[in-house]
């Protein structure tokens, strides 16, 4: 996906395809915090308020400022 990458975040295209991954991750206690921990570390990492609020005043200065 754009905003994290394919070891970051289960995605899945059809409903089949959601239910596997429901089954995988409730019987694979090691890849599902492997999963949640690379997703907290680029979310603390580039995803916080703060982030956003610096990404906003950028784009403040660049059109008014």
């Amino acid at each position: 996906t754009r905003l994290f990458g394919v070891d970051e975040i289960a995605v899945f295209s059809s409903i089949e395809a959601c239910r596997e991954k429901i089954a995988f991750y409730r019987d694979n206690d090691e890849a599902r915090r492997a999963i949640v921990k690379a997703a907290r570390a680029r979310i603390l990492a580039e995803h916080t308020y703060a982030h956003r609020l610096r990404r906003i005043a950028r784009w403040v200065m660049e059109h008014f400022g």
